[in-house]
């Protein structure tokens, strides 16, 4: 019994190792499995000026007491119009030609004809006091007949009826307000025109209200023509923030001063950017940093082999982010295109690219 169970065992134990030989023949001819590598771009890490900006709206206009216009003291006619709404106009230059209404001119008629009137009534009366017919009392109530008559004709001689009926620029700029045609019937006191100082322009933004605390005057800010894309930004300055919204848009209105002597044309629209912080920090690529669970993560690559940074991102501008860790350091290789599929430890092949040179460039648009 006993030879048996040896028997059987030493027959199990050479049936084990020839069953191992082979599997370890088998393992030999199977190639171990290709890791994958990822094809990627790159763009160096570098500390460069950044700055937050905030959009912002508006149109160009006079400054404060740029615009002057005319009024008359009558009603009147508008008899012929010489000029139009963005017309640019010297000083004293023809606008329009104006007459007085029916009314206006029988008012006219009426005073010419009581300063007549009272004129002779006192020279009568003078006459009648040297020859003792009239008294003292009477001399001094023709007299003030006679005065109270000439200042309601000098009255309104003073506010132009009777005149020319020429209306001229009150200085030299841009009409801006004119909207009267001829046979219009303008009250007396209304304006007539407005004319604005073509060198004293500003810029009248408007910025989201939650976003108009972060302006303060002297911030830059940078604005284009949104009516002529030939024309070349400008750099300005903020001159001031208001201190109310506006119920119907929601904005606060911002102002920027504009050098005399530009192209700008008044009621131009424009768009503005508003610099409200500057720093010096390390930045990176828009493209370079990837929402995760746990943040913001950006991969670098050393040698072939792709590293996971968790970041804190700050400032952004244009195409460049701040990005805040403290296992990163300028000079560094972040992975800007193909980052999508990578992993920590993934191997990488880094191919040049067009795009990855621009992205490197950041410089100009970070400080802008």
């Amino acid at each position: 019994m006993k030879k048996t169970i040896l028997i059987a065992s030493v027959a199990l134990a050479a049936v084990a190792i020839v069953v191992l030989v082979r599997i370890h023949d088998d393992s030999e001819g199977i190639e171990p499995e290709a890791r994958p590598v990822a094809t990627v771009e790159v763009a160096a890490l570098k500390v460069s000026p950044i700055s937050r900006t905030i959009p912002a709206f508006g149109v160009i206009e006079g400054a404060p007491g740029a615009a002057h216009s005319s009024s008359l003291g009558y009603d009147c006619v508008v008899a012929e119009v010489d000029a139009s709404v963005g017309d640019r106009v010297a000083a004293g230059a023809p606008v329009m030609r104006v007459g007085p209404t029916a009314d206006a001119r029988m008012q006219l008629d009426a005073a010419r004809n009581a300063a007549l009137a009272a004129e002779k009534v006192l020279a009568q009366t003078r006459g009648r006091y040297e020859l003792r017919l009239a008294n003292r009392q009477d001399l001094i109530a023709a007299e003030q007949a006679d005065a109270d008559a000439r200042i309601r004709l000098e009255s309104l001689s003073a506010r132009g009826l009777g005149g020319d009926g020429l209306i001229r620029a009150p200085q030299a700029g841009v009409v801006t307000k004119l909207d009267w045609q001829a046979g219009s019937t303008v009250p007396a006191g209304t304006p007539l025109d407005s004319i604005t100082d073509a060198g004293r322009l500003v810029a009248h933004l408007t910025v989201e209200a939650e976003d108009s605390g972060m302006v303060k005057p002297g911030q830059a800010v940078s604005l284009e023509s949104a009516n002529r894309d030939s024309a070349p930004p400008v750099q300005a300055a903020v001159t001031s923030v208001g201190a109310g919204v506006d119920p119907s848009s929601g904005a606060v209105d911002v102002r920027a001063a504009l050098q005399p002597g530009g192209s700008w044309l008044v009621g131009e629209h424009i768009r503005g950017t508003i610099e409200v912080q500057t720093k010096t920090a390390l930045v990176a690529p828009r493209g370079a940093v990837l929402p995760e669970a746990d943040g913001q993560v950006l991969y670098t690559v050393e040698g072939d082999k792709a590293v996971r940074h968790v970041v804190t991102l700050g400032i952004a501008s244009g195409d460049l982010v701040e990005v805040v860790s403290r296992d990163l350091k300028p000079g560094e290789r972040a992975v800007w295109r193909g980052n999508h599929e990578l992993e920590d430890g993934m191997s990488v092949h880094v191919v040049p690219g067009p795009a990855a040179g621009n992205a490197n460039d950041g410089e100009g648009e970070a400080g802008r």
